[in-house]
């Protein structure tokens, strides 16, 4: 058989049919397939139950393959969450996976490579219409390439768009009935943890000794643990196995530095650290303890551990337990360039680093741990608007990371708030190429472009362009801390941005939901404009009241990370030497 004809002229006889007791997820998993189907055709696929079906044209969601009404040759036992298979059998179809979310993600692969569904945003999709929709005789075996994606932009928190893109991190507030997520737990928060473990409020009036000692002073302020204390051990391993009994189903406990540098320099630290090459030797030290404490009550639980900034750098010989996984950061890299071509430091470069490139130290701690997590990042945190050009990048950094066993990824973009630069376009090409890195990036581009931004697509996307160019062709590094004077705004590149969305809104002039679109991307350049301003320029007050004015009517909650737009713009209306173009 070629083909099966699922629908014709708006009826169907086929219907879809759930396995006894259905998880919540593949329930779910039968309503959007139901309803991207009469979506798509505009007949009506009923959901039924297995007994009382017809004896054909059935849509069999969720029911082993080694048990399949029919019969198939049997499959290994015991799936992957995420695996699935998509199997033609006679004149009926089989969309099943691993619990929890295998049968659901199989219902988008039919409805995404197939028949071609699209969802680029929350409120924009593109769902084919077909009025015969014939489907070839599929027999497809997939399981991610990795098992944990998220894409921490504002607009990919809708769970429903997150989950039709087959995301499943933590912040895109998944329900039982979307798979769910594995996650952090709650106490111990998702990253720099430290100061949860062992609170300096707590303990460093009576305790100092708990602490960093930097330059020979136990520091309070912006201050790191005692690694090698034995308390501090104890009183972390007390903390952690608290914190998994209070919430149980979390299978993610965070252990990891706070958020900025002072690694404790005391003897016993400095010894280990001396030794293994790097300060992630006393990290991996503590770490490991707190983990074969854990092993013994819950061997199922893992910590996630960073190897961020200071600790970036492998070990020489103590290897990560079996139960820590390593989240390896890129926050000093380029991200205009590969990050396999390209050893810039392009942030923090008054800061000293690991003395070895990122690329060698993914490699390092490849050869040593087998469950290592990316942690990447997409934008410039202090400036959300300014065009940040690194989509280039986006693909080979996920091949990359992959090429040396990550498993998962995590990018940060601009969570904060809606409509930063190409908010919507990045967020979506991130989802495409998490779940399948052999997409093409311009691809990606182009559908979305047609779709979010309709006739203005070819000058946006020829906008794109113009700064991809600039910063490849001339070899800029671009950092996520990157000031509105960086040198990808030299010459009349901003000129030429500005003509490109012209263009674009005179192109979509008479259509008001792609215009509004096109002057999102307009505030911009809008923003480079008013932000490198002279301070004597007589026309500067109108600008910033104007370009603020338009960030509230579009709702854009901020600008900058951490702060509020009031307190921005109280900032550029004062505007002290070099404010804009520091971190």
């Amino acid at each position: 058989m070629d083909t099966l004809t699922l629908a014709a002229h708006g009826r169907t006889d086929w219907q879809i049919v759930l396995p006894p007791a259905p998880s919540a997820s593949e329930q779910y998993a039968a309503e959007e397939l139901a309803r991207f189907l009469h979506e798509s055709t505009g007949a009506d696929f009923r959901i039924v139950p297995l007994s009382g079906t017809a004896d054909r044209h059935r849509i069999f969601l969720g029911f082993p393959l080694w048990n399949a009404p029919g019969g198939l040759n049997p499959v290994q036992r015991g799936m992957g969450k995420e695996e699935f298979y998509i199997q033609t059998l006679e004149d009926d179809l089989i969309l099943t996976g691993g619990r929890p979310r295998g049968t659901l993600y199989a219902v988008y692969e039919l409805l995404d490579t197939v028949l071609g569904c699209r969802w680029f945003t929350p409120d924009v999709s593109h769902i084919p219409h077909y009025d015969v929709l014939k489907v070839p005789f599929l027999s497809i075996h997939k399981e991610p390439a990795l098992t944990y994606r998220e894409d921490y932009n504002f607009c990919a928190f809708d769970p429903d768009w997150a989950c039709r893109n087959r995301l499943n991190g933590p912040s895109h507030k998944l329900e039982t009935k979307h798979g769910g997520t594995d996650r952090y737990n709650i106490f111990s928060g998702g990253a720099h943890s430290f100061d949860l473990l062992v609170p300096v409020a707590e303990y460093y009036d009576t305790h100092p000794e708990y602490f960093s000692e930097v330059d020979g002073v136990r520091i309070k302020d912006h201050t790191q643990l005692c690694l090698t204390n034995p308390e501090v051990v104890e009183i972390s391993k007390k903390r952690v196995l608290e914190w998994i009994r209070k919430d149980p189903e979390a299978e993610l406990i965070a252990v990891a530095q706070n958020d900025w540098y002072n690694p404790c320099t005391c003897l016993a630290c400095r010894a280990i650290d001396e030794q293994e090459g790097s300060h992630a030797g006393t990290l991996l030290t503590f770490v490991n303890q707190i983990a074969e404490a854990v092993a013994k009550e819950y061997p199922e639980k893992k910590l996630g551990v960073l190897a961020y900034q200071y600790t970036r750098k492998p070990p020489k010989h103590i290897k990560p337990h079996p139960n820590v996984l390593i989240r390896l950061c890129s926050i000093e890299c380029c991200f205009s360039h590969s990050l396999e071509e390209c050893h810039e430091v392009a942030s923090f470069k008054e800061r000293t680093t690991s003395g070895s490139t990122f690329v060698e130290d993914l490699a390092g701690w490849a050869r040593i741990c087998d469950q290592i997590q990316i942690w990447d990042y997409t934008v410039d945190f202090m400036h959300y608007l300014m065009p940040f050009p690194n989509f280039q990048v986006l693909k080979p950094n996920i091949n990359f990371f992959l090429k040396n066993h990550a498993i998962g990824i995590f990018e940060q973009g601009n969570g904060e708030s809606p409509y930063g630069d190409f908010e919507e376009l990045r967020a979506y090409v991130i989802a495409r190429l998490l779940w399948n890195p052999e997409l093409e990036t311009d691809d990606l581009i182009w559908e979305f472009l047609n779709a979010f931004y309709g006739a203005a697509a070819d000058p946006l996307f020829h906008y794109i362009e113009l700064l991809k160019n600039k910063v490849t062709d001339e070899h800029i590094h671009l950092g996520i801390y990157d000031p509105p004077t960086s040198p990808y705004w030299s010459g009349d590149i901003l000129d030429s941005a500005e003509a490109l969305i012209d263009e674009a809104r005179t192109l979509v002039s008479e259509e008001p939901v792609f215009l509004a679109h096109v002057e999102r991307v307009a505030l911009g350049p809008q923003y480079v404009r008013m932000a490198t301003m002279r301070k004597d320029d007589p026309a500067r007050p109108e600008a910033v009241a104007r370009f603020f004015d338009r960030v509230e009517e579009e709702g854009i909650r901020a600008v900058r990370e951490w702060v509020s737009n009031a307190d921005l713009r109280a900032l550029f209306e004062i505007f002290p030497e070099d404010l804009h173009y520091h971190q």
